[in-house]
């Protein structure tokens, strides 16, 4: 089986030999990196009298140690899983990439352990087993935060678009509105204080400013109420 656990990388009719070896064209197995003896100005080898032991560098014969080689390994992973799981009829699929590079604004729970999540599902309590819950927790605040502001921004961008003003209707059927819903049928203007009754007394003579003069029964009616709120 290809895949990649914990960070290390299982090839396929390999040895595990943890990185160490890697194979040849003809199916020998060859060394990952070789050593080179340092010399001096005169070409022979350097001598180490506290290693007691000649000077040597380490050369590597693979591009295996390079951070690009283990982004091609971990993609080429999640393609082979992704394949596997479309084969066998299974919508889920595996992205190798972190969630800030993928763009999406949650917060990785971090990893178990075989020891912890044997003792999760006996029940017992783990110290990152809490910290996955608390984790859990703050992403699905964090949606329902999304979620809100969501909507706070298209209610905006509705109200940007309407250009034209209120009428007294229709703020007066706001009002009417949010007291059935919060269930206090109660004029805004008789319960509320004194500074809210001005602003309201404000509000109804704005929006009836176009009613004066008018035979229209219902803009009469308006009328009306707007001098009882101003009186």
């Amino acid at each position: 089986m290809c895949g990649l656990a914990d960070g290390v990388l299982c090839l396929p009719a390999q040895k595990k030999t943890a990185g160490v070896t890697r194979r040849k064209e003809r199916g020998a197995w060859g060394a990952k990196q070789k050593k080179e003896y340092i010399l001096d100005r005169d070409g022979n080898k350097i001598y180490d009298p506290k290693k007691r032991q000649y000077k040597c560098k380490s050369i590597p014969t693979t591009d295996w140690n390079k951070q690009t080689k283990a982004e091609e390994w971990r993609a080429a992973w999640a393609q082979l899983c992704n394949q596997a799981l479309e084969q066998n009829g299974h919508a889920e699929r595996v992205d190798h990439r972190s969630y800030k590079r993928q763009g999406i604004d949650q917060i990785p729970t971090v990893h178990l352990g075989v020891a912890d999540s044997a003792m999760e599902k006996r029940g017992i309590r783990t110290e990152r087993g809490d910290l996955n819950s608390e984790i859990e927790v703050t992403n699905q605040k964090l949606r329902q935060l999304k979620a809100r502001i969501s909507k706070l921004k298209n209610w905006l961008k509705e109200e940007q678009e309407n250009t034209d003003p209120p009428t007294l209707a229709d703020y007066i059927q706001g009002i009417l509105s949010r007291k059935v819903q919060t269930g206090k049928m109660v004029s805004c203007i008789e319960r509320g204080s004194k500074r809210s009754r001005e602003n309201q007394k404000k509000r109804l003579q704005y929006l009836a400013a176009g009613t004066a003069g008018t035979t229209d029964p219902k803009k009469t009616r308006y009328g009306a109420i707007t001098d009882k709120a101003a009186g």
